[in-house]
Parts: C-alpha cells; sequence; structure tokens
C-alpha cells in the first residue's frame, strides 16, 4: 500500500518537473523569437532596466502639496491612537 503511494508520488513529480522543463524551453525559445523580430525594443528595454531608468511616478499626495501636511497629521493622530494615547 505504500509502495503504491511512493510510485504514484513519484510519477506525479516527474510529470511536473517535466511540465516546468517544457515551460523553461517554451519561454526561452519565445524569447529568441521576439529579439529576432523586435531587436530595438527589447534592448531599449534591456539598458532601461539594467541602468534603472524607470518613469517615475509621483503619487497624489506629492502632487498636491498642501495636503501633506494633513497626511503627516492623521498618519501621527492614528499611531497615537494606536499606542493608546489618544
Amino acid at each position: 500500500m505504500i509502495m503504491n503511494g511512493l510510485t504514484i508520488t513519484v510519477i506525479g513529480m516527474a510529470i511536473v518537473f517535466a511540465f516546468l522543463v517544457i515551460l523553461v524551453l517554451a519561454m526561452n525559445l519565445l524569447f529568441l523569437s521576439l529579439k529576432k523580430f523586435f531587436p530595438a525594443t527589447l534592448a531599449e528595454r534591456q539598458e532601461g532596466k539594467t541602468k534603472g531608468e524607470r518613469k517615475k511616478v509621483p503619487s497624489p499626495a506629492v502632487e498636491k502639496k498642501g495636503q501633506l501636511p494633513e497626511i503627516a497629521a492623521a498618519i501621527a493622530a492614528a499611531k497615537a491612537y494606536s499606542l493608546g494615547r489618544g
């Protein structure tokens, strides 16, 4: 009985491993085909990732600087309330 369980476990693990190997190969094949058909686009994206050049999207709080003191006060009030001071 235990031997049957171990056999099924090994077969299942082998199937999952084979699926993952096929998945990795398919992803590499997709990358190579995209690199062949769109070389400039992929090169630009890879350069941006290596240099850390990403578009900085400001948060709404940074855009509206008049709200920063209100936000800071709300955070301080919440912290004081959670510590039992308020």
